[in-house]
């Protein structure tokens, strides 16, 4: 048996698959070890799971009630900035620790440089995992950065558009990965996301194919698993929820996110939404200071409920395209209609919308008026019913696809 060192990076969209991905190791009798924020630590314990330390709760709070982390064009810098690098020292030393042990097998999020750092000093193996399809760069076919697709571009142009996102980011985080270089003895690193930051001995990307395509020229050592889904709960336990589910038609579900805590104009425009459409609504935030004062009857508010459970029993689901969320509409069968704000949002937003299961608003453009347009035509429409329920069927849970790879690379 082998023992897997797992970083997960992020809120609780980004920590949840690894929460699954390490509870099934630990059933087939492996140690698992998570590094991730001490906000997550009590979920981490519940999970089974050890806990090996990150980030403190406080620091982790103090990002979430930043409005960079929603900026179309800064969140990215800004959580690179101030949510990676301060730590990146500490997660190199644990990550190396780890490595030097001798049995350990890293298991890598998107964002942990310091793993990747780690497998260029040590004889470790690393698999890295990405949620979303954004985080793999491809010269043949450009993500979606806007809400608008990308025109048809000659190579060298893609090329150049990578080159310019690249000269954009890297100042925020890539001295600081030079630094921790320079200090072991390693020549430095340009430009990382171009490739560097894929680990040469694994790469998984925890989404399925057809949700994006699969450009030839991704990294030759990348599987797709599927979509890892997992709730902190499977079921609603929730009694004055089912008993409100039951008693009147099937509501809309509204969410910004589990990290967004400045939501209050999105809430807003969802009860104007249900309104005009004289539809029920279900409003999900963690931040009760989102949720307007005085929500009539049709409206109810929860701060947390397993989509898994809660999501076939809606009508549509109004939410920020996160790609767990997108995982849980996909499999429930029903419409999205995409608050696009930051991140990998808009990619995959784009993804919904080719496969016919939504639409997309920026935050910026979203009003209560225009939320019900979109929903109405979503709701109406009998080829958006017939697409949702195509990609229904084709959901396969990825998590054993994804612990099948991370076995065989320990085997190695």
């Amino acid at each position: 048996m082998a023992r897997y060192a797992i970083t997960a990076l992020g809120s609780a969209g980004d920590v949840y698959p690894f929460l699954a991905i390490g509870r099934a190791l630990q059933a087939r009798g492996h140690e698992v070890v998570m590094y991730a924020s001490a906000y997550f630590e009590e979920r981490i314990e519940n999970a089974g799971l050890t806990f090996g330390g990150g980030t403190s709760k406080e620091e982790f709070e103090r990002l979430l009630h930043d409005p960079r982390l929603w900026h179309p064009t800064q969140a990215f810098g800004f959580v690179m900035e101030h949510g990676m690098v301060p730590h990146l020292e500490w997660l190199f030393e644990s990550m190396r620790a780890e490595a030097r042990r001798g049995d350990t097998v890293l298991v890598a999020s998107t964002l942990d440089f310091a793993s990747r750092i780690v497998r260029d000093l040590e004889p470790v193996k690393l698999a890295t995992l990405h949620l979303a399809p954004v985080a793999l760069r491809s010269h043949k076919v450009l993500p979606r950065l806007g809400t608008r697709k990308a025109p048809p571009l000659p190579g060298f142009l893609k090329s150049g558009l990578w080159w310019l996102v690249d000269r954009a980011f890297d100042p925020h985080f890539v001295p600081a990965i030079n630094r921790v270089r320079a200090q072991h003895g390693l020549e430095p690193i340009a430009r990382p996301m171009h490739g560097w930051w894929h680990s040469p001995d694994l790469v998984l990307g925890l989404f399925p194919d057809w949700f994006a395509g699969v450009p030839s020229d991704w990294p030759p050592q990348l599987e797709l698993t599927g979509f890892v889904r997992y709730d902190s709960r499977t079921a609603l336990d929730d009694p004055e929820l089912e008993a409100w589910l039951e008693a009147g038609d099937p509501p809309i579900l509204f969410t910004a996110g589990s990290a967004n805590v400045q939501g209050h104009d999105l809430f807003a425009g969802a009860v104007e939404a249900c309104r005009r459409l004289d539809a029920r609504g279900l409003l999900v935030t963690l931040d009760p200071a989102s949720v307007p004062a005085n929500l009539p009857d049709t409206i109810l508010h929860r701060s947390y409920v397993p989509f898994g459970a809660v999501l076939p029993h809606t009508a549509a689901l109004v939410a920020h395209g996160g790609i767990g969320t997108c995982a849980q509409g996909l499999a429930a069968g029903v419409p999205h209609l995409v608050v696009s704000m930051a991140h990998d949002q808009f990619d995959n937003a784009g993804h919904l919308e080719a496969l016919g299961v939504g639409k997309q608003l920026t935050r910026k453009r979203f009003t209560g008026a225009r939320a019900a347009a979109a929903l109405e035509t979503l709701l109406s429409s009998p080829d958006v019913a017939r697409a949702c329920l195509q990609n229904k069927e084709r959901m396969v849970e990825g998590t054993e696809a994804a612990v099948d790879a991370l076995e065989r690379l320990a085997r190695k």
